[in-house]
């Protein structure tokens, strides 16, 4: 009998194989925002929120990249509250964005109502990373990684990947740019 981790490590090289290419193209998609001095906004609900703030944190200090993670509990359930909670993303961002802003969502569904209402009303660059079957914002991204598995806790440990991933090659084109100044 296979150990418990080696099943886990297994099923995560089986959900992220062939992500690659959606990986480099969600990169890129980035780096254009921050050559145009656009903000990324990046989403999520639950764990998918956590590896969103974690990352827009780390696209902040680490490679200057206007990141930010609609994240603050007072305005999220001030929406959810006086309105309903398909519009706590939406009514907000109509606020905060700016022209050409992006929208980053990381869901394991990809079905999320808060997600959908924002997407319906909105024509924004949206990107996302979802799970399980995609849903709603599979279909709707310019520029979506898809972790193919049903389990959310592993869908979840791949977003961070892909936002590592993400990060790295960023990183790379910074030192880039960089360079091709000196």
């Amino acid at each position: 009998m296979r150990p418990p981790r080696d099943i886990y490590l297994g099923n995560l090289a089986e959900a992220t194989k062939g992500i690659d290419l959606e990986v480099m193209e969600l990169e890129e998609a980035i780096f254009e925002l921050h050559k145009a001095g656009k903000r990324l906004w990046i989403l999520g609900n639950g764990g998918s929120l956590a590896v969103a703030q974690h990352f827009a944190q780390d696209l902040v200090k680490a490679r200057g990249v206007r990141a930010q993670c609609l994240n603050d509990p007072s305005v999220i359930t001030a929406y959810s509250n006086d309105q309903r909670f398909d519009y706590c993303f939406y009514a907000p961002l109509r606020v905060l964005m700016a022209a050409g802003d992006g929208v980053l969502v990381f869901s394991c569904s990809g079905k999320s109502r808060n997600f959908i209402e924002f997407i319906s009303q909105e024509t924004v660059p949206l990107f996302a990373v979802v799970g399980t079957d995609g849903g709603f914002l599979k279909e709707k991204a310019k520029v979506c990684v898809h972790v193919e598995s049903q389990d959310y806790a592993l869908c979840e440990t791949a977003f961070s990947m892909v936002a590592d991933l993400i990060n790295y090659g960023l990183e790379e084109r910074m030192k880039g740019i960089e360079d091709a100044k000196d």
